[in-house]
């Protein structure tokens, strides 16, 4: 992740932690371990950077609209809500201990990476090219590194969690949606408080997201 993802992140998680500290009835402790869950899986960088993309094809889609209502856009739409829709999923499918168990992995770069190589072959390969592709991961990281995450993806905390994001990823599309016309509505009404006769107002129904809006490039959680 880049510098500036990482601050940016950082900024959400403590918003999103102040939010969740007064609306949640969980413990401090799986409040913790849920913030933490969202930023070493990188969810919110991932969907940071998918926004962008949408407002960037929109943009060159829709040259008549002003450059300031995109700029206007991309500093509207809200992070907290998009977290607080990760956060209740996540939050009733995983326990604490699910989660302090899940982010042993995450929070590691070196164990992150293996997992996610060996999701990867979990998702391309079976039979003897899984096993190969299995060996040359062994003697690229050493084999107990590579069994260790074989058994964690095998595990029941991450098992809850693949079933959760597997049914819920599909979602993810309207609820990008959803944020992007919550922004949109309150951009247009502060743009009719601060200038009601503006001819340079946009239409309400000038703009449409296009059709898989804010999908995530990165496909569900697998196991080997």
């Amino acid at each position: 992740m880049s510098m500036p993802l990482k601050l940016a992140t950082g900024f959400w998680i403590l918003c999103i932690g102040l939010c969740l500290a007064a609306a949640e009835p969980d413990s401090p402790g799986k409040q913790r371990e849920l913030l933490a869950f969202l930023q070493n899986t990188d969810e919110l960088a991932e969907f940071h950077a998918s926004f962008l993309k949408t407002i960037g094809n929109m943009r060159r889609s829709h040259p008549e609209m002003p450059d300031w209502f995109w700029d206007s856009m991309e500093k509207e739409v809200s992070i907290n809500d998009y977290a607080h829709w990760w956060c209740s999923i996540f939050g009733e499918a995983l326990t604490e201990e699910d989660l302090r168990s899940l982010n042993g992995v995450f929070s590691s770069p070196q164990k992150k990476e293996v997992y996610e190589k060996i999701n990867q072959i979990a998702q391309s390969k079976r039979g003897d090219d899984f096993k190969q592709a299995v060996n040359e991961l062994k003697a690229s990281y050493g084999s107990a590194i590579v069994d260790q995450l074989i058994e964690f993806a095998k595990s029941e905390a991450f098992q809850k969690y693949a079933a959760a994001f597997s049914a819920n990823i599909s979602e993810q599309p309207k609820e990008v949606i959803k944020l992007l016309m919550e922004a949109d509505r309150r951009i247009r009404e502060r743009q009719r408080s601060s200038a009601p006769n503006k001819a340079a107002e946009p239409s309400r129904t000038s703009v449409t997201p296009p059709a898989g809006a804010g999908d995530r490039a990165s496909g569900a959680p697998g196991s080997p």
